[in-house]
């Protein structure tokens, strides 16, 4: 099993990349990189990582093609590929629903705008060039004047049919999920394509909302933000299986428009921390990783806030796995 962790470019950049450093020192197979516009340039953050280490593998988790071309996205990545020897992953999703609404972008056709992304960056790669006309994208001419590498892609999947899409054409999917029975159902979802696909090679990766910190409360608190933005995009599958009050949503996606995050910490309460995260004190921790084990996952990625403390988040985090 591997394992990855998260990093919010939400410090400086320079520190983001110190560590990205750490994460390899301790022996951290990956590092995924959030990219949000509030946040620092993932991409740029993305880069100072390559140019701060020598092994791990370095991945943004995730972009989409909607705030970034396809064509940008494939140039920034393969920039970042060359840079870091041949070290970086793509993580690539249909978009944070309440992010892309505040930026006024249409969110159009999420799961056909995925299939042709990935079919836009292999042709290129194959080709050196992409003429394209989809549903989503339409691409005249686009070429590249330098040689274009090989670089794994990751989806970001949460519902159904892009779990079943991410096993019909990724290398890897990442599954925004830190429940168990939520991670064993997207598996099923996600091996239904790749059987479909005559596929038995893909990365199954559970990607956690995870926080850890010797004082369980404090672990807890943290993640309430970060539950809020998963909640606020959750489909209506995953409301009714856990029997989520559509109400709840609503007026936890007004906070977050409305920029009232102090409210969340009324409106989130622990059923739904222990639904959408996985945090508390090491030994609570450890227990329910030693659970997700059980299911035969490719990687876990702990995922953010990780802790208050980046460097003794990621120590306590060596020592339970």
């Amino acid at each position: 099993m591997k394992y990855g962790i998260e990093l919010v470019p939400n410090k400086d950049s320079i520190e983001i990349a110190l560590y990205s450093k750490l994460a390899e020192k301790y022996g951290f197979d990956n590092v995924w990189i959030t990219d949000h516009y509030n946040n620092r340039n993932a991409y740029i953050c993305l880069t100072l990582s390559a140019m701060f280490t020598n092994r791990i593998n370095l991945g943004i988790g995730v972009t989409n093609p909607y705030t970034y071309h396809p064509i940008y996205i494939i140039q920034l990545i393969q920039t970042i590929s060359e840079i870091s020897n041949g070290r970086v992953l793509l993580g690539i999703g249909p978009g944070d629903v309440t992010t892309l609404s505040e930026l006024g972008i249409e969110r159009k056709k999420p799961i056909k705008a995925i299939e042709e992304f990935v079919k836009i960056f292999r042709t290129a790669i194959k080709n050196g060039y992409v003429k394209f006309q989809g549903e989503v994208f339409n691409i005249k001419n686009a070429r590249f004047n330098f040689k274009l590498n090989d670089v794994p892609i990751y989806i970001g999947a949460q519902g159904k049919k892009l779990l079943k899409l991410s096993g019909m054409i990724a290398d890897g999917v990442l599954i925004n999920f830190s429940n168990k029975k939520d991670i064993e159902l997207s598996i099923k979802y996600v091996k239904e394509g790749m059987i479909s696909s005559g596929r038995n090679n893909v990365e199954i990766v559970a990607y956690l909302c995870f926080s850890i910190d010797e004082d369980s409360k404090r672990a807890r608190k943290l993640t309430i933000p970060v539950v809020a933005y998963i909640l606020s995009s959750a489909s209506k599958e995953i409301l009714n299986r856990h029997n989520i009050e559509e109400d709840i949503v609503m007026k936890v996606r007004e906070c977050i428009m409305g920029g009232n995050f102090k409210k969340l910490y009324e409106l989130i309460d622990e059923r739904i921390l222990d639904i959408f995260s996985i945090s508390g004190n090491p030994e609570e921790c450890k227990e329910k990783i030693e659970e997700l084990k059980e299911l035969n996952l490719s990687q876990i990625v702990f995922g953010s806030p990780i802790g208050r403390n980046i460097p003794e988040a990621l120590k306590l985090i060596k020592k339970i796995i």
